[in-house]
């Protein structure tokens, strides 16, 4: 038997089709020119096989009729791993990564999934159709985002979070310290851990009208509040002028000022050399806001003021003038009590400059 199979060999060889390198101790099964000790051209197939040491593959490793393939080490892929729909946790089959889709990547725990970022980049937590770039939706009637560093430490308390409670949102530094805004890369904003609210390299504006800042949380007065809201500030200059009965008087010079702290002007003007003419009752015009009541004679409303330059024979009383417009005409009380106006003659006519303050409500 030996011989007759030595013969074999012989004749195999002799046709090229098993190749015996005796030099080299390698043998070729179709291989002329044989580089391994085994070197075959074609397909082999074997029931079983066993590799003590690595496996090498040129071309395209194919597996018929497998399900599974186990590996006790590490597989390396030097290209792609090409994947029909997941990959799954060893004995917890229901944590995947998985594709369910062209271009979609989804992570998935307990079953559900968690994680989806879908062909156009949007990023979805817990929710398969996200509709902005970044989504963050829980299943509960709240969501919440933590950011924690080294410093904070992590747990509950610790950090910073976005929280999304029904429809309410809270945005909260849970540690004692402050929180910042800012634009253009400088703080605008602060807010202090004891609550106080700074606004830097800006001011506090109102665009909407009639809002302001409500102090209804203070303590109110014996009397009926009406409002609590400071709804308005203002500065700015008016030009004031003068009258007598229904004539303008002549000055060389005349300016004002005036504040407005809510429905309260605090103004003062003065007026230069004024040339005394006309008949009638002194007046000041040309006031920055039309005084509250003005223009209803039974509802005057008096300005608190004091002017420098007449002689009024008694006591002055600056009354708004029931005409609707923007005046103050001056009445005086005689010692006897009765009641005149502020005529020209009552001007000082060595004061070169009058001058008049106060306040008043519109």
């Amino acid at each position: 038997m030996a011989i007759s199979n030595a013969v074999s060999l012989a004749n195999l060889s002799s046709k090229d089709i098993l190749i015996v390198d005796s030099t080299n101790d390698r043998v070729g099964i179709a291989s002329t020119t044989p580089t391994q000790a085994l070197d075959v051209v074609g397909t082999i197939k074997a029931t079983s096989g066993t590799f003590t040491s690595n496996v090498s593959v040129g071309g395209t490793l194919s597996y018929e009729d497998v399900t599974n393939i186990d590996s006790v080490g590490i597989i390396t892929a030097r290209s792609d791993v090409s994947i029909a729909d997941k990959i799954i946790h060893t004995g917890d089959t229901n944590t995947a990564i998985r594709f369910p889709a062209a271009d979609t990547f989804t992570v998935e725990t307990a079953g559900s999934e968690r994680l989806r970022i879908k062909s156009d980049g949007k990023f979805g937590f817990n929710t398969t159709n996200p509709p902005r770039d970044y989504c963050f939706m829980s299943g509960q009637a709240d969501t919440n985002i933590q950011i924690t560093n080294s410093t904070t430490g992590v747990d509950d308390s610790a950090g910073a979070l976005i929280q999304q409670d029904g429809n309410d949102l809270y945005i909260w530094n849970k540690e004692n310290s402050f929180m910042s805004l800012g634009t253009n890369a400088t703080e605008k904003v602060r807010i202090t851990s004891a609550g106080e609210v700074r606004i830097a390299n800006g001011n506090l504006k109102f665009t909407t009208a009639g809002k302001g800042i409500d102090f209804s949380a203070t303590g109110d007065g014996t009397g009926t509040a009406t409002s609590e809201l400071l709804d308005d500030y203002e500065e700015g200059t008016f030009t004031p002028t003068a009258f007598v009965g229904t004539t303008a008087l002549s000055v060389s010079g005349n300016t004002g000022t005036y504040t407005k702290v809510g429905n309260t002007v605090f103004f003062s003007c003065r007026l230069d050399s004024i040339t005394k003419s006309g008949t009638g009752a002194f007046s000041i015009g040309g006031l920055p806001y039309t005084p509250l009541f003005s223009g209803n004679a039974n509802k005057y409303n008096q300005p608190t003021v004091r002017f420098t330059g007449i002689n009024p024979g008694g006591v002055l009383v600056p009354l708004f003038s029931p005409t609707g417009s923007q005046f103050i005409f001056f009445q005086s009380i005689s010692t006897s009590g009765g009641l005149g106006n502020v005529t020209n003659t009552n001007l000082n006519s060595t004061c070169s400059i009058y001058g008049l303050s106060g306040f008043y409500t519109v």
